[in-house]
């Protein structure tokens, strides 16, 4: 029995340490839908533009089912469509100060083409950051950058109204396990797009 008890206490340990890994997350706009029980039916495309292994699409999935949605297959016949596309997922190098962080965030929101339509994001989430890491922000950094739209189809389910936003999930790397890190972030951007539905 000695033996038993501690792989078992090692498990409940790094458990433990792994979800206490801390987030800061910053969207670009709110968006609401028009949440009516008749409407129940979700297509679900997730994209991963990144050379990182980053695939929330079950997770998320199942999150959306405890809220008795139904997750289609076919992009047809549907109520909502949600495409995700994960556009960044970096490491950004210690800096001495919020700026230069700064710069290196809007650098990942520029690969997805909006720079332009999301600079305010820059403001924003160096508040989080200040925050998370400290006034100094000397400490490694990882980041997720995904864009996320959703079609919420009318009556005729021909028409639609489309909906997008961009989501920056960013916490610090120091003493962290990088995997650990990457499922906290993913974590983190499942739990503000199955907080619109």
């Amino acid at each position: 029995m000695k033996y038993l008890i501690l792989p078992i206490l090692l498990v409940v340990f790094f458990t433990a340490c792994s979800s206490k890994i801390s987030t800061a997350v910053d969207i670009s706009k709110d968006i609401s839908i028009n949440k009516n029980k008749d409407k129940k039916v979700i297509y679900l495309d997730v994209q991963n533009q990144t050379s990182e292994i980053i695939n929330f699409k079950i997770d998320l999935k199942n999150l959306l089912k405890e809220k008795d949605y139904a997750i289609s297959t076919k992009h047809y016949d549907v109520n909502y469509s949600i495409f995700v596309n994960i556009i960044y997922a970096n490491e950004i190098e210690k800096k001495s100060g919020t700026k230069s962080v700064l710069s290196n965030i809007n650098l990942g929101v520029g690969i997805g083409g909006g720079i332009g339509k999301y600079i305010h994001i820059g403001t924003r989430i160096g508040s989080d950051l200040s925050k998370l890491l400290g006034n100094s922000l000397d400490s490694n950094i990882y980041q997720i950058v995904c864009d996320v739209t959703i079609w919420e189809y009318q009556k005729n389910k021909e028409d639609y109204l489309e909906k997008d936003m961009q989501i920056i999930a960013t916490s610090s790397l120091d003493g962290k396990i990088k995997r650990e890190v990457l499922d906290a972030l993913e974590d983190a951007i499942i739990k503000e797009i199955n907080n619109i539905f």
